[in-house]
């Protein structure tokens, strides 16, 4: 169904009768259905994300240059090293190809579209892995192909999420950003504890298989819901309906209702080069001091990964059934803090704070504590990594504590990110604003390639403390940059 289709559908449907969202009534607002099946989508595709994502530190290590890996002590450092520089890099493209997404949501597909054409080239990619086990350009290819699908949907999912909110409706916004990031680490909890299991019972091509099933699921509720969804239209397709509505009597648009564009969202006037850049000024000034705290939190599926397997292995025992603890499945632990930590932050923590002047969170404040919170696990890390390098045994149990506290910088500082981008972006300019966003991954992740480029000559326990260091010194940035932003209504 196209989204031309759907946009007609909505808009007889609000001229026929006007709902209290339409009429700005924000007693009897209501939340919005559509979003459930966002949310549903979200969830299957983190799944896939992270599911092929929770095996493929290790994949590189062991299966593509194993003879490397096997070799002696510096071998295997050289493989790790390696494996950090391929997953880093293939995150940095996840995380570019949203400008490229944005851009073609923003200018001609609009979100849905987009969102559907990119989750095609995402099943391909998944498919490429499994059928190509062991071949390195299959890898590339593989790896390439999910880049560019996983990264063309990315801004457009929860901006696309937020267009289905009325002003009316804009109370629900916060508790919608908090599920659409609960749904991510629902998804993603599963596939580290369930896809791990599968490499060993069946191998690396059902593993990588298996998520690209769940790739077309997610793909497939999202179109499910087209019925019900809310459409801003691309900037070309606005321009051309606003100068419509200027050129026609005003009898002819007797009612509100009426609109041929949503009155949800309704289309902004064209906006000059220096309107857009005021507008989003303050903004990346923000964005351009958070990069960091990208390059310590992607690292939990790299080098925590590689920490992870220099410690004992263990188990969790339920009655008869044990299920094995090791450097791939305990990377579950942080989806696990997550559900744990939105729901307690959100509906308590922030409301509690909220209550007083003084700790009142604000968004930049809880993006602050976030940073110093990566900080901190990172300065975990480093005693651990310490500690088995030095020939502890150390028992892999000790990784669930870095785990938990940059989990909870993650709920501070990245579901906050995300309401904070989509709050204070112009309507027209939202995906485009969160892909911004999203580009500050990239440069935290190229981060983490230059200092395991430049930085052979230091050993993984000084580099952990070398990150910790560099995010202390950026939150006491942030704080002081933060303290200047003017917040848009």
């Amino acid at each position: 169904m196209s989204q031309s289709k759907n946009l007609g559908d909505h808009n007889a449907a609000s001229a026929q009768a006007p709902t209290p969202e339409s009429r700005g009534d924000t007693k009897g607002a209501r939340f919005p259905k559509s979003v459930f099946f966002i949310v549903g989508n979200e969830a299957c595709e983190r799944f896939s994300f992270y599911g092929m994502r929770s095996i493929l530190t290790l994949y590189i290590v062991y299966k593509l240059y194993g003879d490397l890996a096997g070799s002696g002590p510096e071998g295997l450092e050289a493989a790790n090293d390696r494996a950090v520089r391929i997953v880093h890099l293939f995150t940095m493209g996840v995380y570019f190809m949203p400008l490229l997404g944005a851009w073609i949501a923003d200018k001609f597909w609009g979100k849905f579209r987009t969102i559907v054409v990119m989750s095609l080239f995402y099943c391909l990619g998944n498919g490429v892995l499994a059928f190509t086990v062991g071949n390195e350009w299959g890898l590339v290819a593989g790896l390439a192909m999910i880049a560019i699908g996983s990264g063309g949907i990315k801004p457009c999912v929860s901006a696309f999420m937020g267009d289905q909110f009325s002003e009316a409706q804009k109370q629900f916004l916060p508790k919608a950003f908090g599920m659409f990031y609960w749904a991510i680490n629902f998804g993603s909890f599963f596939s580290f504890a369930i896809i791990p299991l599968v490499k060993e019972d069946l191998g690396y091509a059902w593993a990588f298989g298996i998520p690209g099933i769940f790739m077309g699921l997610a793909t497939l509720l999202f179109v499910c819901g087209s019925g019900m969804y809310k459409h801003v239209p691309p900037e070309r397709v606005a321009r051309k309906l606003l100068a419509a509505r200027q050129q026609c009597p005003a009898t002819t648009n007797p009612a509100p209702t009426t609109n041929p564009i949503p009155a949800t969202n309704p289309p902004e006037a064209p906006m000059t080069f220096g309107e857009k850049f005021r507008a989003i000024k303050g903004i990346l000034l923000i964005f351009a001091i958070v990069p960091v705290f990208w390059a310590l939190f992607d690292q939990m599926n790299s080098t925590w990964v590689v920490l992870s397997n220099q410690m004992a292995a263990s188990e969790i025992s339920l009655l008869s059934w044990a299920y094995p603890l090791n450097a791939e499945t305990v990377q579950s632990a942080n989806s696990i803090c997550v559900m744990l930590f939105v729901p307690l932050f959100t509906f308590a923590l922030y409301p509690l704070l909220n209550r007083t002047r003084l700790l009142r969170a604000t968004p930049l404040r809880r993006m602050t504590v976030g940073m110093v919170l990566a900080a901190c696990s990172f300065v975990i890390c480093g005693v651990l990594q310490n500690a088995v390098s030095v020939g502890a045994a150390v028992s892999i149990w000790w990784m669930i504590l870095p785990y938990a506290v940059l989990s909870s910088g993650e709920v501070l500082f990245s579901t906050t990110g995300l309401e904070f981008a989509f709050s204070q972006a112009p309507v027209s300019m939202r995906s485009t604003i969160t892909s911004f966003w999203n580009f500050t991954i990239v440069i935290g992740n190229f981060i983490v390639v230059a200092v395991v480029s430049l930085g052979s000559g230091f050993s993984q326990t000084q580099r952990f403390f070398f990150y910790s260091a560099l995010m202390f010194a950026v939150a006491a940035i942030f704080a002081i940059a933060s303290r200047t932003y003017k917040y848009r209504d």
